[in-house]
């Protein structure tokens, strides 16, 4: 072995050992670094879970207790996964004249839960705030498993919602 060759291993082992000594960073995440290093690099590609428009009439607004509840079959998110996106697109009309948007009535609420049992809902009364409401979710490493989505419309209109997560290919 050549004199350069042994000073060069020297110093990367010296890099290796004193920079968890340091307290710069623990061994193990110099041992999770090396193995990201050395993995082949993942592809990764957006696939789309859903996509779905669906609208509510007359009839659910007159009975709350029949208010239109769309349960989507659930979302399969595998082990790797990145992102988790989910837009949701609400708008709402009357029945006197659908331009008059601050007389609008019509409720909705949008449930998620996770795999581990986590339920995240928002909620929108369009009495007095204008037609149409927007909501995007927006998961960063989401937990793999089933994701299960419940989406409770009363009044009159339309929604629209899409889900995509970006995974490993």
């Amino acid at each position: 072995m050549r004199p350069q060759a042994g000073i060069g291993m020297a110093i990367a082992l010296m890099v290796l050992i004193l920079v968890p000594l340091s307290g710069c960073i623990g061994p193990q995440e110099v041992a999770q670094r090396l193995l990201q290093r050395l993995e082949a690099e993942k592809r990764y590609e957006w696939r789309e879970l859903l996509s779905d428009v669906q609208s509510f009439r007359f009839l659910d607004i007159v009975n709350t207790n029949a208010a239109k509840i769309e349960r989507y079959p659930p979302l399969t998110v595998k082990e790797g996964t990145r992102y988790l996106h989910l837009h949701f697109n609400v708008s709402f009309s009357n029945l006197v004249n659908p331009e008059w948007r601050y007389v609008t009535t019509g409720y909705v609420n949008i449930t998620i839960v996770d795999p581990a049992g986590v339920n995240r809902s928002r909620d929108f009364n369009a009495l007095g705030m204008g037609n149409e409401y927007k909501e995007f979710f927006y998961f960063i490493d989401p937990l793999p498993g089933n994701w299960s989505i419940t989406v409770t419309v009363r009044g009159i209109g339309e929604y629209t919602i899409f889900a995509q997560v970006y995974e490993p290919v």
